[in-house]
């Protein structure tokens, strides 16, 4: 049996109701008794069930909102904003407000979690990413408050997510350049610490290995969503000896990035490199050349994260909302048919 309020009452030489009353920050506690009783907790290991403190209290009608590190430049980003703009509609229509959190790193973001928990500031979070080895989440799990992830529930599998199927995302995107006769074709991914990426990456290696075609490594870069990653990893493309007639970029910002580039360079697109990425913002279908892109139904996915979180708040047992939101290729004019010997026809 786990530690209870009881035994750090006792080791702290006060009673249970004055252990309760500075787990919920009461302001009849003094700064001296509150250290004290938080002093036995870290020492005994105690870890408060947030989410049956939060069922015993008022509710706050506010959902939190976790963006990534720097969320400054992740509204450059035009998934971020959105998706936003989704999770705020359909909020607003459950009668929940949102608190956004504005970290900078890593540690700041997991210190304004803890004081958004802790203090009952939101009934429960709503992570906007999905990222390998993240302190954060294994922080709601270990307080059990409740929280969905838009992305990969990985490494707890049967934590509530909102997800599209992005390794069969990346295939078909790889099988859509395939079919129009690439045989080189290169795929820039996002941050390799977010799940994304490596689903994306799978898929793509899927698809050329179902077209008997080789798993170039030289052509699989990651690690390029940073400002001007897809720049410099494009850059990298056009130094092989043998360049690539087809590229697969993380997102449509990092494409809009790559052809922007490109047509520096005098490199045309598509007629002498294809693009396709994914998300399908807005801004896609305004460029020039309009882009072609999968279309990951950003709104759905707002939606079904409001879903998801209610549901969450609302139930403390049994199976946790998960949900795959469906996908579809826009195809506009950034790729083209690539043959043997001829150049390419633009579609």
């Amino acid at each position: 049996m786990g530690v209870t309020i009881k035994d750090v009452a006792e080791k702290a030489g006060v009673a249970p109701s004055t252990v309760s009353r500075v787990l919920s920050s009461h302001p009849s506690i003094s700064d001296k008794t509150k250290a004290k009783v938080r002093r036995a907790m870290t020492e005994m290991g105690y870890v408060p069930n947030l989410h049956a403190r939060r069922l015993a209290g008022r509710k706050t009608n506010t959902i939190g909102i976790v963006m990534p590190n720097d969320a400054g430049s992740s509204f450059e980003n035009l998934f971020f904003p959105e998706i936003l703009k989704a999770v705020s509609t359909y909020a607003s229509k459950k009668g929940e407000g949102l608190y956004i959190t504005t970290s900078q790193t890593e540690e700041e973001k997991l210190a304004e979690i803890k004081k958004m928990v802790e203090n009952r500031m939101v009934d429960g979070v709503i992570i906007l990413y999905s990222q390998k080895e993240d302190r954060l989440r294994s922080y709601l799990e270990k307080v059990k408050f409740p929280y969905t992830v838009v992305g990969s529930p990985a490494p707890f599998p049967k934590a509530s997510f909102v997800n599209n199927d992005n390794e069969k995302a990346g295939y078909e995107a790889a099988s859509y350049l395939c079919s129009l006769g690439h045989r080189r074709i290169a795929f820039i991914g996002g941050r390799e610490d977010y799940e994304v990426t490596a689903d994306h990456e799978k898929g793509y290696k899927a698809a050329l290995y179902k077209a008997g075609l080789p798993v170039d490594q030289e052509l699989a870069l990651k690690n390029a969503g940073r400002k001007n990653g897809g720049r410099t990893a494009v850059q990298s493309l056009l130094n092989m000896k043998e360049q690539p007639t087809a590229v697969i970029a993380a997102d449509d910002m990092m494409a809009l990035e790559i052809i922007h580039f490109l047509q520096e360079q005098n490199v045309d697109v598509p007629d002498q490199i294809s693009i396709i990425s994914f998300n399908n913002v807005l801004i896609a279908s305004l460029a020039s050349p309009p882009l072609t892109t999968v279309d990951i139904d950003i709104a759905e996915l707002g939606r079904q994260a409001v879903r998801a979180i209610c549901f969450e708040m609302e139930n403390t047992s049994g199976p946790s909302f998960q949900k795959i939101v469906g996908h579809k290729i826009i195809t506009r004019k950034s790729c083209a048919v690539r043959e043997a010997g001829r150049n390419s026809e633009r579609l």
